[in-house]
């Protein structure tokens, strides 16, 4: 990420990152780096090792848009990837 960028959690299990001056296709292929450095890592809980996978929704600002409108993109984006199984990029 850059200087500029902004990553905050946005959920549960769920964050957010604002990519400064980014289209579409620049932020898919960030999430995909996001993706693959999250993949392979894993996790302990409870004296078992968990596999970490992240799926991403990614969301263009469009000029005159609600940010809520931003966000539901983003969301049906997401729910999108986590449909289609695990370790998953879908722009909206």
């Amino acid at each position: 990420m850059r200087e500029a960028d902004v990553l905050c959690r946005w959920g549960g299990d769920e964050f957010l990152v604002l990519l400064k001056g980014c289209n579409r296709d620049a932020a898919g292929r960030i999430a995909a780096k996001i993706g693959e450095r999250v993949q392979g890592n894993e996790a302990e809980h409870g004296g078992r090792v968990i596999d970490v996978t992240v799926n991403l929704g990614v969301a263009e600002y469009r000029p005159a848009e609600e940010v809520d409108q931003l966000l539901s993109r983003a969301d049906r984006a997401l729910a999108a990837a986590k449909a289609g199984g695990r370790q998953r990029v879908v722009a909206a």
